[in-house]
């Protein structure tokens, strides 16, 4: 029945009558009235910021924008060494519109050795996402992805890499408008392989349409990688280094060929991450005191690697290739001793666990896109992605605890283990979009289906008398299989001041987990077959030039990371463990937002979001043990106010400003006391960036963020936290040659703790990460500057997301 009428939509919408098209015309000057030549000229939505329509000038600074709907409009014009040009809102109701002479104005150069280049602004604020434009950030050279995105405004990351947006988790990590399939610590592996030169902007999606997939319930945030401009060749080659209480090295190519017929683009880059971490855990249960200090040193060696090819087949059709993947090999070692006491009498010790542990953890991921995009005609247009990935992960551990008297002068017991994990997973996904301008608006429909399989390994060995004794009761295998379909229905149209988009999408899950063990085990197999329905609706008021308003409604989901599904028990020492949940549930999002624009610069949003069945990271005592394990426990309502703000000081100084506050209602059950108890709390963020345009070609930035304290889970309760970055950045060989210096964390003031207080149970975590860290990038780019190719990605990288964090 699905199938049937999924073909009856698309068969209405290519019979559907088409509408009459309009063009919009113009002639660009500079002051001293020469055409300009060559200059990009973009028709944007003014509902939405979308791109409509991309064009360049000819010779004698002449363009024409065909096939354009009603709707109203702006239009957007850019030249290296010009300011950036934007109109008026342009309605256009069934007729032709001639802009005449648009004159472009030099960029000020008040000192003859300044080298005047045209650059975007560090943060844009779009109506409906914030745009921070990394290309544009001195502080942001020589980090990772990951580490980028803690600079985003809005954009929170735990000491764990978990990554939450306006103090909400789920967040859906994009690449270059895809979802991605990582999750977890691999998703964040794979982000610190991903170097910020290679990044061209990041954007914060709050409200997403039908259009997106439906996972992500605090909204997505998407990273658009670099691209080149028009034909020919060329390439950049970046090096970097940094240095903290331990030193790390990056370097990278990336190469792009364009003709007419063929492009071919690759990328290549690696390096090596060494850091620390100070993690300590003290807390209180049946009458016990656990204090435990560890300190863990890692270092991460990486491989990350892309090869594409387009080929145009003509002027509406192209096919493309995409294979990209990574290596990492990376190795710990953690040093942890628990001192153990009875409540009553702290001061007395009973004894103390020593664990000096170590691991080597190695992983492989690649996948392999094929896509198709066809330009039906000016108003039809059909995208298709078909996709197979892989990922694999290996893992050795060496587990050793003492338990020695109060002094550590003898050993009074000994449980020495090894233990050796293996994850497999295999991802397909197939994805068909297309749109059409009808009924005076733009119609889109489109399917997916997506199907994940995962194999976990997990061996435990005791070691006695120094043989490998395999452990039957601790042992397990566990497969998980995940099958995805999805069909949505969007449908868009603007009138003179008032737009309207709506849509709806579909999804249909069927999940079965299975566990193996060599003794009986309970609920060794969970299945799930459910339907959800996820409408999203947005409309937007153009009161005026100075004032525009936007209301955004939808419904998103989050499902759990397939790691937190998986049941087998990792071990930090031998009282602190780690397990998943097959049990675990997806949690729901309804969430409605307001925003105001005022002059196409300031920004002011409220939002407000209620989420069910939130999935909380809890600690379950069980004996003299912990377990961090996840469960549906919480409920939470959240009001959320942010003020955006770019604020020019002088011609060589400007500065950003977004500031957030929330307030956060969570309502947690507990099964082990048969009670529910309910935790706000207020939170606000901040951060603020100042950019100096200095002479001689240096350019200077001063920024930072603070968090108030915060919600993690639901009821764990995380302190303040702040930062201070400052960055140079010098520019020559006309350009093509950039040296940056930056200094991240100067305060060293990215500290964290956080209490937990779980029934009758107590926590209390504190640590620190080696955050302050002096960095050294060069970039040197060659060849043709302005080799246009698409931006090529997979339809697949949503289950990439949840491969694990």
């Amino acid at each position: 029945m699905k199938n049937l009428l999924l073909t009856l939509v698309m068969g209405m919408v290519f019979l559907c009558p088409l509408k009459s098209q309009n063009k919009i015309t113009g002639n660009i000057l500079d002051e001293e009235n020469n055409p300009v030549s060559f200059a990009n000229v973009i028709l944007n939505q003014m509902s939405d910021s979308m791109m409509v329509k991309v064009e360049s000038t000819d010779e004698n600074g002449d363009f024409i924008l065909q096939g354009i709907s009603s709707g109203t409009y702006q239009i957007q014009i850019s030249y290296v060494g010009l300011k950036e040009f934007l109109s008026e809102p342009i309605s256009i109701q069934g007729e032709n519109i001639e802009m005449g002479i648009i004159r472009m104005e030099n960029l000020s150069n008040e000192l003859a050795e300044v080298t005047v280049t045209a650059t975007r602004p560090v943060l844009e604020i779009k109506p409906n996402k914030l745009v921070f434009n990394v290309e544009g950030s001195v502080n942001a050279s020589g980090n990772s992805a990951l580490e980028l995105l803690r600079k985003a405004p809005g954009v929170m990351i735990d000491n764990n890499d978990n990554i939450s947006l306006s103090g909400k988790n789920g967040v859906t990590i994009y690449l270059n408008g895809k979802p991605s399939f990582l999750s977890g610590e691999d998703l964040a592996a794979y982000l610190k392989s991903i170097r910020s030169e290679d990044i061209d902007k990041i954007e914060i999606i709050k409200n997403p349409s039908s259009k997106y997939d439906a996972e992500g319930n605090a909204g997505i945030i998407n990273v658009v990688m670099k691209k080149d401009k028009k034909l020919g060749g060329n390439g950049r080659i970046n090096l970097g280094y940094n240095q903290g209480q331990r030193s790390s090295i990056n370097g990278g190519m990336s190469g792009n060929y364009k003709n007419k017929k063929i492009n071919v683009f690759t990328r290549l880059s690696g390096g090596e991450y060494n850091g620390f971490n100070q993690f300590d855990l003290y807390r209180i249960q049946e009458g016990m005191i656990f204090d435990q200090k560890s300190f863990r040193e890692f270092k991460n060696d990486y491989l990350s690697y892309k090869l594409g090819m387009d080929v145009f087949l003509n002027d509406k059709n192209t096919l493309g290739i995409l294979w990209d993947g990574g290596y990492n090999v990376s190795a710990n070692s953690a040093m942890s001793k628990t001192y153990i006491a009875e409540n009553e009498t702290p001061e007395d010790l009973n004894s103390v666990l020593v664990a000096e542990t170590g691991s080597e953890t190695t992983s492989n991921r690649m996948n392999l896109n094929v896509n198709f995009q066809s330009k039906l005609n000016e108003n039809k247009n059909l995208n298709v992605d078909a996709d197979f990935g892989k990922y694999k992960s290996s893992t050795f551990d060496d587990q050793p605890n003492y338990y020695m008297d109060a002094n550590e002068m003898n050993i009074l017991s000994e449980n020495i283990l090894k233990n050796y994990s293996d994850t497999d997973i295999s991802i397909g996904t197939f994805k068909i979009d297309y749109d059409q301008k009808v009924w005076g608006g733009e119609l889109g429909v489109g399917l997916k289906t997506s199907v994940v399989l995962t194999d976990n390994l997990f061996e435990v060995f005791n070691v006695v008398d120094q043989v490998d004794v395999f452990n039957d009761d601790r042992s397990r295998a566990f497969q998980y299989l995940e099958n995805v379909n999805a069909v949505y229905l969007t449908y868009g149209k603007q009138w003179d001041k008032i737009g309207v988009q709506l849509g709806a999408r579909v999804e249909q899950t069927y999940s079965e987990g299975k566990l193996e063990s060599q003794v009986e085990v309970e609920n060794d197999k969970v299945t799930r077959s459910y339907v959800d329905f996820f409408p999203s609706m947005g409309l937007t008021y153009n009161m005026n030039e100075n004032n525009q308003f936007q209301l955004n409604y939808s419904r998103r989901l989050q499902r759990p990371d397939y790691e937190n599904l998986n049941p087998f028990e990792s071990m930090l020492d031998e009282l602190t463990f780690e397990r998943g949940n097959p049990f675990l549930n997806p949690e729901y999002s309804n969430s409605v937002s307001l925003n105001h624009t005022f002059k196409q610069r300031f920004n002011t949003s409220f939002t407000y979001s209620h989420t069910k069945d939130m999935m909380a990271e809890i600690i379950v005592a069980e004996e003299n043990k912990i377990f961090n394990s996840w469960l549906n426990l919480a409920q939470q309502n959240s009001f959320n106010l942010t003020v955006s703000a770019p604020m020019p000081i002088t011609k060589w100084w400007d500065t950003y400003t977004n500031v957030s506050s929330a307030y956060d209602m969570n309502s947690t059950y507990i099964p082990e006391l048969n009670k529910t108890e309910k935790l706000n709390i207020y939170v606000f963020n901040a951060y603020v960036q100042n950019n100096f345009n200095l002479p001689k070609g240096f350019k200077m930035e001063l920024s930072g963020w603070y968090t108030s304290p915060f919600l993690f889970g639901g009821f764990v309760r995380m302190n303040q936290m702040y930062s201070v970055n400052v960055g140079m950045q010098k520019s020559f060989m006309e350009g093509k040659a950039k040296i940056k210096v930056s200094l991240d964390d100067i305060f060293f003031s990215e500290k964290w703790n956080g209490e937990n207080n779980y029934g009758n149970d107590f926590a209390r975590a504190t640590g620190y990460n080696d955050s302050r860290r002096v960095k050294l990038n060069f970039t040197y780019s060659f060849g043709n500057q302005n080799v246009k190719s698409r931006r090529r990605s997979s339809g697949s990288e949503e289950e990439s997301q949840r491969l694990g964090q």
